[in-house]
């Protein structure tokens, strides 16, 4: 057991680890006292691969800076491709701002100001909403064809019905609301209803046009006057107060809050507690909320929201009420790891408070994230938003209209462009998360391999960070990519299942194969995301590669499988809930100040909360992870250094933890997972401060 290199069988370990080495111990260098200080620049290929990817990104970018309207997006455009408020008429004069529905296309036109009454019995045009005149008149007004029957021996009609059935004019919609510059009726329904009839008189069902005529009336009643993303980017632009200052600013001043909370030993047990005891209360306060919101949804007849929308909010709120009491069920089954959780985050509240400047480091990862984030969604916008419009068609009352659409991506380049940036977005973010860790990580193996802890020594983080970006930047690059080439794999599967869940296509077979898929994808994930972790932290302490990191650090959890998996999720255990607390309580602020201040003025107060959901969960790991690192970091220091001492044992371990290992080997289901020294076996309590070892005074027979 003194010679390191000496290979023994372990158990826990099959045959097969142990021909990959698994039972081959650490070798560190000869005079290893901590972090390596003598260190080479590690996977640097895969860092020229990012820094290819970040070129071709920004040239795409900048590509369609130059070729795309932020106006298409922002503001209405009219059936022929005008943009509302911006772009000029036939007279040269700017068009009007507001938007009105003009056929049952859902095509619109430019008007001056929403029509507040409606009229369904109109007496003649002017009761009407109308296109351009000129469009009315000339029957060859476009490349194609013009609009047959709304005039006759060069003067417009004047019958309402014949204008409406050419396809030139709509029938006015009353108490209409004000969404992004949008007039939309209070009940499309009656209008609907008026057209149905005016289909009905001019015999629709014998010209064999019912169908394509139904199927525009559909578009009509679920409201397709605006694409999806068009309605997003509206509601964004609408609520961006909101979006910006609670979603991003309430994430990041809680956060901060729970980092601060963190450096005081005393504070982390009432922090945990308190967020654990208000996520139930946060489930069941945001699914009234969405189950309320249904209930509007379904009284709503503008033809805003569809029944759709309206079961999904059903299905959410009864989501969260579920998880509601799922969360009670587990806080009490699981009480005692989260008092694990809790001791082993105070281990790593030392640390955190002689790592010099790491809320600093928090904030600016967290902006640095957020302003790469808005980079590349302003890169998706000017794709979204490029001026190409196309003639397109459709049959209405026996008549063929032509109108423009705006062809979004057009091709195959733009397509390219796409998927493109999604995967640069992703590796990206990835990347930024797996340089996080390696400093973090390397700044707490520092402390933790400090001999005079309590002499004030402390560690810079951004020395750390330095020695990160100019010598594992290609580990980070490498580790963030495998992960998310599994996470590209998996999308279009799941893009995949909706298509065929969407076409009534499936049955219990395609069910299981795509079911089995995703679970294979999903653990290969979830295997490669603990890998890289313990790897980053492998590398900052030895300096070597990803894949070599990965193995030792794989095969040392490996050689002490029973303490890893008592001790090794439990720092999971003290951020997960006040990471679910900041993401529940961000998302029903910024749902309630949005359905108070814009709940008129947006397509859909759901779609923004479900985008700030997902954001403060992501931008809340930034600050979780100081935390989590800190609590996988000092374990993984004593493991490894126990493992280089043999039965010396660790010099290096601190009070708190030799505390926290007192408390596993007193709960643990095994024998006992550490000796005691036996100068301090009459001593039963945690402030002993003994020495711990990890060795089984006998081995366990079986693991629970």
């Amino acid at each position: 057991m003194d010679n390191l290199d000496e290979e023994v069988i372990v158990e826990g370990l099959t045959p097969f680890d142990v021909a990959m080495g698994g039972a081959k111990k650490i070798s560190p260098p000869a005079d290893f006292d901590g972090p390596v200080r003598s260190r080479r620049i590690t996977d640097p290929l895969c860092l020229l691969f990012l820094f290819a990817t970040w070129g071709v990104g920004t040239w795409i970018g900048a590509f369609n800076l130059q070729t795309g309207n932020y106006d298409v997006v922002v503001h209405p455009v009219d059936y022929r491709g005008r943009i509302c408020g911006i772009d000029k008429d036939s007279d040269g004069k700017v068009l009007p701002k507001y938007w009105h529905p003009v056929d049952i296309f859902s095509n619109g036109v430019c008007v001056a100001e929403c029509p507040t009454e409606s009229n369904l019995v109109p007496t003649s045009k002017s009761d009407l909403i109308c296109k351009d005149e000129y469009d009315l008149l000339a029957p060859d007004n476009t490349p194609l064809s013009g609009l047959v029957g709304c005039s006759s021996n060069g003067v417009i009609s004047d019958d309402p019905d014949a204008l409406v059935a050419c396809g030139g004019c709509m029938y006015r919609g009353g108490g209409v609301k004000h969404v992004s510059d949008y007039c939309i009726p209070s009940a499309v329904t009656p209008i609907i209803a008026k057209v149905v009839e005016l289909a009905e008189s001019k015999s629709m069902g014998a010209s064999g046009n019912w169908t394509d005529f139904e199927y525009s009336l559909e578009d009509w009643n679920s409201f397709e006057f605006a694409t999806p993303i068009q309605r997003l980017v509206k509601d964004l632009r609408t609520v961006f107060p909101i979006f910006a200052g609670v979603g991003i600013g309430g994430t990041f001043l809680l956060g901060m809050l729970y980092i601060v909370a963190f450096l005081f030993p005393t504070c982390i047990a009432p922090a945990v507690w308190l967020s654990a005891g208000l996520i139930p209360a946060a489930c069941g306060g945001g699914g009234a909320l969405l189950f309320f919101l249904a209930n509007d949804y379904n009284l709503d007849e503008s033809g805003l929201h569809t029944d759709g929308e309206a079961l999904f909010l059903n299905i959410l709120a009864y989501t969260a009420w579920t998880l509601c009491g799922l969360v009670i069920i587990f806080l009490i089954r699981y009480a005692r790891k989260i008092n694990l959780g809790i001791s082993m985050a105070k281990v790593a509240s030392v640390g955190m408070r002689r790592v010099e400047m790491i809320t600093v480091f928090a904030f600016v990862q967290f902006l640095l994230y957020a302003i790469v984030l808005g980079i590349f969604l302003l890169w998706f916008l000017m794709i979204a938003a490029t001026e190409d419009f196309v003639w397109s068609q459709g049959k209405a009352f026996g008549n063929r209209l032509y109108f423009k659409e705006h062809n979004t991506a057009n091709g195959n380049l733009y397509s390219f462009m796409l998927w493109f940036l999604i995967f640069a977005l992703w590796w990206t973010t990835e990347f930024f998360t797996a340089i996080g860790k390696l400093t973090l990580s390397s700044s707490f193996a520092k402390w933790y391999y400090t001999p005079e802890k309590e002499g004030g020594h402390t560690v810079s983080v951004f020395g750390s960070l330095c020695c990160s970006l100019t010598k594992h930047a290609g580990t980070a690059a490498f580790g963030s990519l495998i992960i998310k080439m599994v996470q590209i794999v998996r999308f279009p599967i799941q893009v995949l299942q909706w298509c065929i869940k969407r076409s009534g296509l499936d049955n219990g077979c395609i069910d299981a194969i795509i079911c089995s898929c995703q679970c294979c994808l999903f653990t290969i994930e979830r295997f490669l995301k603990f890998t890289s972790k313990e790897a980053y932290i492998h590398t900052s302490v030895f300096g070597t590669s990803f894949c070599k990191s990965s193995h030792e650090s794989f095969f040392l959890s490996g050689r002490n499988r029973d303490i890893v998996e008592e001790c090794g999720s439990v720092g999971l255990w003290s951020i997960i809930f006040p990471k679910m607390l900041i993401t529940l309580l961000v998302s029903i602020v910024s749902f309630v100040m949005m359905d108070t201040f814009y709940g008129d003025a947006m397509f859909s107060i759901t779609n923004v909360t479900l985008i700030i959901a997902i954001l403060a969960w992501y931008l809340s790991e930034i600050f979780m992870d100081v935390i989590s690192v800190g609590c996988s970091t000092t374990l993984y220091c004593f493991l490894a250094d126990e493992e280089i001492m043999g039965e010396e044992g660790s010099p290096f371990a601190t009070k708190e933890l030799d505390d926290f290992l007192a408390l596993v080997n007193t709960n643990s289901s095994y024998p006992r997972l550490f000796k005691i020294d036996s100068q301090n076996t009459d001593v039963e309590g945690i402030e002993a401060g003994l020495k711990m070892v990890p060795r089984y005074d006998d081995p366990p027979s079986s693991m629970d």
